[in-house]
């Protein structure tokens, strides 16, 4: 297995962005995210990226087999 994510939650300023997302992904499978803007797809790619830590479960997977590549954050620093 390649990649395992169990139980996750994720909050972000205190609000509860994402909570009791479970998946695995084997060799030569992929993971299609889907759905509108603010629902937590970024949010999701970067726990699993080890960008931003989860409030709870676990991501577990080969480290030198997990990347992450994104788009730029839109809020603007100054703001």
């Amino acid at each position: 297995m390649v990649l395992s994510v169990r139980d996750l939650a994720v909050t972000r300023g205190g609000l509860a962005i994402l909570e009791g997302v479970s998946f695995d992904l084997t060799p030569g499978e992929a993971l299609v995210l889907r759905g509108p803007n603010g629902v937590g797809k970024t949010t999701l790619l970067r726990s699993v990226g080890g960008l931003q830590p989860p409030e709870a479960g676990t991501v577990t997977g080969a480290e030198d087999q997990i990347a992450y590549a994104g788009h730029s954050d839109g809020l603007k620093a100054m703001l």
